[in-house]
């Protein structure tokens, strides 16, 4: 026999469904971050090539080229941009 389960339907905001503490803020951030990554698809050469052409630090880009945001502010992620 199946349970019925209850179904939720989700908002525009993920991080609001998921009860993130700052969720317009973290969707900015997530948009920001679709863009800077579209940025570094584009640009040409190594992480390090790359970072001294955008006044980063190389471990910065590899996070970048990574997914891994969490460092980087909404201001930082604009400056890159």
């Amino acid at each position: 026999m199946r349970t019925k389960e209850k179904v939720r339907f989700g908002s525009a905001n993920v991080f609001a469904d998921l009860e993130f503490e700052n969720p317009e803020e973290e969707l900015i951030r997530a948009d920001l971050a679709a863009k800077v990554d579209a940025l570094l698809s584009d640009l040409n050469g190594n992480q390090k090539e790359i970072g001294q052409r955008l006044g980063h630090h190389q471990s910065e880009i590899s996070d970048l080229m990574r997914g891994r945001y969490g460092r980087f502010s909404i201001d930082r992620l604009l400056r890159i941009l």
